[in-house]
């Protein structure tokens, strides 16, 4: 089984029963159905399926996927995208998955915010977008 790794739990999301995921477009690994094994700094948190998938550009982020997934806006989810992904551009591709865990997940070890906060950069080159409709 896949694995999706995790460095933090962003927003908290990975505490529900069911959570978004912002990765770069990848067809043939996002595909609704697919399980993969949920992975938090080395501890294994449950089994989660991808639900619905929505492939959008950097500059579609708005504050509904941004919050949503991280927590922050979407200037700030840019930045910590862009750190992630140094050669994005606001043309970049990207899924947002929904996941949803098989049980119910394993409590992920608490962490301070201060990691979440130094991971978190402005990129002026990289605008805040307008909202864009989901679906």
């Amino acid at each position: 089984m896949e694995t999706l790794n995790f460095s933090y739990n962003w927003n908290n999301k990975l505490s529900n029963s069911a959570f978004t995921t912002l990765r770069r477009n990848n067809p043939s690994r996002h595909e609704v159905g697919k399980a993969f094994q949920i992975i938090l700094n080395g501890q294994v948190l449950g089994t989660a399926v991808i639900r619905r998938v929505h492939t959008l550009q950097a500059k579609h982020i708005n504050d509904f996927v941004s919050y949503l997934d991280t927590g922050y806006s979407p200037q700030q989810t840019l930045g910590v995208l862009a750190r992630m992904y140094p050669d994005m551009t606001m043309e970049t591709m990207f899924d947002l998955c929904l996941m949803v865990y098989q049980g119910k997940p394993e409590a992920p070890v608490k962490k301070d915010r201060d990691r979440a906060k130094r991971t978190v950069h402005n990129r002026p080159d990289i605008p805040v977008s307008s909202p864009t409709r989901l679906y």
